[in-house]
């Protein structure tokens, strides 16, 4: 009776409830839809390519009015206000040069990790071309941020043509952050260019998660004066259709 009581209850928990189970859920899949998009990022998407334009010129105060908005993060904003990096440094000299801020910073604290941190990046650059070993002997050779710094110029131009693959590397081991490591990939010739690429991109996201934020983004253009100022009743006017 006992082994009769076993092969009863064998099809039903084996077969018949999971398979329910599976064709319950199946439909579900099928008609979920995306949500819809806000006016607000409705607005900025129409008009970010001719915004990305007009402010390109002048980014970095565009990008002190939307910190002080809390539209962008501090770290995006202290990277686009850095005073070292000029309208026309190239992306491995901002490389470089993000680089240096961080061992700059850890070594206050911890200089043993930062020589180990300027170890890695030489050990990276070594390993990415057997060309590069020279430049690589060079970073292992520094003894400090200040140290790494005097050789970033002449550094910065070896490694322009490898930066695709160094700077992937660099990011995995969090000597890079991830707003820093998007800039450093764009293709732009101009950090100008790609300041305001990556402002655009996080205020995308962002009003995309809480459109609200749509109106510090307006008073942030305002603040820049005329003629800039009149986009501001232009993206009001588009919310409002």
């Amino acid at each position: 009776m006992a082994s009769k009581e076993v092969e009863d209850k064998k099809p039903v928990n084996k077969t018949e409830e999971p398979r329910k189970e599976v064709e319950d859920k199946k439909p579900d899949n099928e008609t979920k839809k995306p949500p819809a998009k806000s006016a607000e990022s409705k607005a900025f998407e129409k008009y970010e390519k001719e915004m990305k334009c007009m402010l390109e010129s002048i980014i970095t105060t565009f990008a002190a009015e939307l910190w002080g908005r809390n539209v962008i993060a501090t770290n995006v904003y202290e990277m686009i206000f850095d005073k070292e990096c000029d309208g026309s440094c190239e992306r491995s000299y901002f490389f470089l040069h993000r680089i240096y801020r961080k061992i700059e910073e850890i070594e206050k604290s911890e200089p043993q990790k930062a020589k180990t941190m300027i170890d890695t990046v030489a050990d990276i650059i070594d390993h990415t071309d057997s060309a590069l070993h020279n430049t690589a002997e060079t970073i292992r050779e520094c003894e400090n941020s200040e140290e790494l710094r005097e050789e970033i110029t002449t550094i910065s131009t070896i490694l322009q043509s490898n930066l695709n693959s160094i700077a992937p590397a660099v990011h995995k081991k969090d000597i890079i952050t991830e707003a820093e490591y998007d800039m450093i990939m764009d293709p732009a010739a101009k950090h100008s260019t790609r300041c305001t690429t990556k402002i655009f991109k996080d205020v995308r996201v962002l009003i995309k998660k809480d459109p609200t934020k749509m109106e510090a983004f307006i008073s942030a253009i305002i603040a820049m004066g005329k003629p800039i100022s009149d986009w501001a009743l232009r993206l009001r006017e588009e919310m409002g259709k």
